[in-house]
């Protein structure tokens, strides 16, 4: 099970970065087309706007799993150990 585990957030990390890095190199080669080549490709725009949303997706997934997405610090530290942990159901329900 372990295995499977390190397997599939391995898979996740690899998809979320790949769907970045392909967003970006359409993104390029869509300028380049446009105005170098003055040859604009209507499809691009559509697949990076998803590409991004899907390794949005994922890259929101991998901070919450690591416990790295934005908290604010200053009630946080405030509270108690109980009131964290409340507040950590409340913000990750959200």
């Amino acid at each position: 099970m372990k295995g499977l585990k390190k397997f599939w957030n391995s898979f996740e990390e690899i998809s979320a970065g790949t769907f970045f890095f392909a967003g970006i190199t359409l993104i390029f080669y869509g300028v380049i087309m446009r105005y170098v080549f003055n040859e604009p490709k209507a499809w691009v725009e559509e697949v990076v706007r998803y590409l991004i949303i899907w390794g949005s997706f994922l890259g929101f997934a991998i901070a919450l799993r690591y416990n790295q997405h934005i908290q604010v610090d200053i009630l946080y530290d405030k509270l108690s150990e109980r009131g964290q942990k409340i507040l950590d159901i409340f913000a990750t329900s959200v």
